[in-house]
């Protein structure tokens, strides 16, 4: 449902092709150490709608189907990887109650260089 292209030698956009979309959430570039190697790395992650909850008989789902939504990651152009996950930026901020250590520990990757 997600595929991650390179539109140009600048940046990397991201294709939803699923159903029930609300919103898209992409960080900014980061420096990881994975595999004993410096990454530059970006997470993605998409929120349902309430077409996805009890209420989504409300909702004629059907004409999203098949649709395409595009997102450009931002800075992307010196990634080499992208990973889905979901993750609440507000928890990341010092002290919180997540790390980006902890993000990249149970996301997936979906996009390499």
């Amino acid at each position: 449902m997600i595929k991650i292209e390179r539109q140009n030698d600048h940046q990397l956009i991201s294709r939803y092709y699923g159903k029930s979309r609300a919103g898209v959430h992409g960080t900014f570039p980061k420096e990881f150490e994975i595999d004993g190697e410096k990454k530059i790395v970006s997470f993605i992650y998409y929120t349902k709608t309430m077409t996805d909850s009890p209420s989504r008989n409300l909702i004629d789902d059907e004409k999203r189907l098949g649709q395409e939504d595009t997102f450009v990651l931002p800075e992307s152009g010196n990634n080499d990887a992208v990973y889905y996950v979901e993750f609440d930026s507000e928890e990341m901020v010092p002290g919180g109650k997540d790390s980006w250590d902890s993000v990249l520990e149970r996301a997936v990757l979906i996009w390499e260089k």
